[in-house]
């Protein structure tokens, strides 16, 4: 039997995390969320990557962790799963998730740690826990709190229940809704859209992003300070208003 599989691929200045378990609806096992953060680490270090994209394979995105593998001990998924969120903390680069059919529980938790989210009206956006008796990270909950509010955070966790990818973008925890019929070159355009943006202005944005949510956190608002100020003394700003006062599209290379 296997545990599954995380494919890595990079085209067009997009690095792909792709989660692959077509047996279980690609649930994630200790291993591949071990694997999802080192594809992560990686991807963010390849200078010919601008944005990452997390995918499920065959249709849907994960449908949660791999209950087989859930012990008493916070040993699994809890352990890694909180990781992913302190990764993104630090990655760089922008993290966009393609949301299909099934996110649920440790999918959730790997929507949540994207920078933004793209989905489909069929989505099924749950958090099954109380179903099964587990806790859900606390990172996990307070992140979903901040996106959704303590209303709909309290309905998925004390209910159970999933909501559509409609109600999933009306509340705000999809930045983009598109049909099936046309997700795949929407998301497309929506990736490409922003691997053309200026790397070090996306670096700087999400850590300016990161201390907004935490004042009492003064390294981060010194670090949203530094990366402000590499703006501005790099080259790409000088190409940026170049571009713009030619009216052609800029280059940027993270200089």
């Amino acid at each position: 039997m296997t545990d599954g599989q995380v494919l890595v691929d990079v085209r067009d200045a997009v690095g792909w995390i792709t989660f692959s378990n077509p047996v279980k609806r690609n649930a994630m096992s200790a291993q591949m969320f071990a694997a999802a953060l080192a594809a992560i680490e990686k991807l963010d270090g390849d200078a010919s990557v601008r944005v990452i994209a997390l995918r499920g394979a065959g249709g849907t995105f994960v449908s949660g962790a791999d209950i087989g593998q859930l012990t008493s001990s916070p040993g699994h998924a809890d352990a890694a799963e909180p990781g992913i969120l302190e990764q993104v903390a630090r990655v760089g680069k922008p993290i966009v998730a393609l949301l299909e059919g099934w996110c649920l529980g440790g999918g959730v938790v790997l929507a949540l740690a994207a920078d933004l989210r793209i989905g489909t009206p069929g989505l099924k956006f749950g958090i099954p826990a109380a179903r099964l008796g587990a806790a859900y990270p606390l990172d996990a909950v307070t992140a979903l709190v901040r996106r959704a509010g303590p209303g709909l955070a309290a309905q998925l966790l004390l209910s159970g229940q999933s909501i559509d990818g409609q109600r999933a973008y009306d509340v705000g925890l999809l930045n983009w809704l598109f049909d099936e019929s046309e997700f795949e070159s929407k998301a497309s355009d929506v990736l490409g859209a922003l691997a053309a943006n200026a790397p070090l202005t996306l670096l700087a944005s999400k850590r300016a992003i990161a201390a907004a949510f935490d004042e009492q956190h003064g390294d981060r608002t010194q670090a949203a300070a530094a990366a402000a100020a590499v703006c501005w003394k790099s080259a790409d700003f000088k190409e940026g208003r170049e571009a713009f006062l030619a009216k052609r599209s800029p280059r940027f290379t993270a200089t």
